[in-house]
């Protein structure tokens, strides 16, 4: 494992008289940030569900699915969600991201597209699934896209082996335009902007061909009888 301090070798030499905590911000903010656009910790699930496990609450038949809990890193999107023989994919805008908070109403549920999935983040290292219906069981795979978290210390070594160049580009690019750095240039800010934008896009293209490590796999037994 490499720690966020690992990264700061190749920051500090172009970027002097920032404090330590300031640039291990700035890095921090920028993995973060990058893992994010590159949907870099990639998880699937799956699992057999029976129609058992199917809650109904004012009318809307959801599902509260367990995914795994990481010490270092937190659910951030789902890529897909693949129901029966039906997938619901985030890039064809088929699955839906509500907020727990907001859990839809009976008068509600009935404006949902019937096309479409929707899911929330809910407590216990759960997703909610909505709407849903099957008799007997199915079959259900989540992949989930996790960041880490604000206080991670530590990343993979095969992330800083990968990676370290660009996010070096967009710590400095940050650092460069903070108003809390006194090597402020917006002329720098914005050639290290553009390595960053082209480090993240060979990223994207080197992940959707398999090129480098990206995902974990878990698989669940039956619930719900």
């Amino acid at each position: 494992m490499k720690t966020v301090e690992d990264f700061i070798s190749r920051i500090t030499p172009d970027v002097t008289g920032c404090d330590s905590e300031t640039v291990i911000n700035a890095v921090t903010d920028t993995i973060i940030s990058f893992c994010k656009d590159v949907r870099v910790f990639q998880y699937k699930f799956a699992s057999t569900v029976l129609d058992t496990s199917i809650i109904t609450t004012g009318g809307i038949h959801y599902l509260d699915f367990s995914i795994s809990s990481l010490t270092d890193k937190i659910p951030y999107k789902v890529n897909y969600i693949k129901l029966g023989g039906t997938t619901y994919a985030d890039k064809q805008d088929t699955i839906n991201k509500l907020y727990y908070n907001d859990l839809l109403t009976d008068s509600a549920y009935y404006d949902l597209d019937q096309n479409s999935l929707y899911f929330c983040f809910a407590p216990n290292n759960k997703i909610r699934i909505y709407p849903v219906s099957w008799e007997g069981s199915t079959t259900l795979e989540i992949e989930v896209v996790y960041v880490p978290t604000r206080d991670f210390t530590e990343i993979d070594d095969w992330f800083y082996e990968h990676y370290v160049d660009t996010i070096a580009h967009g710590t400095k690019a940050l650092l460069f335009i903070s108003g809390d750095t006194p090597t402020v240039s917006v002329a720098r800010h914005q050639l290290e902007r553009v390595e960053y934008h082209r480090g993240v896009a060979e990223a994207k293209r080197r992940l959707l061909h398999g090129c480098q490590n990206k995902s974990g796999h878990v698989k669940y037994r039956a619930f719900g009888g």
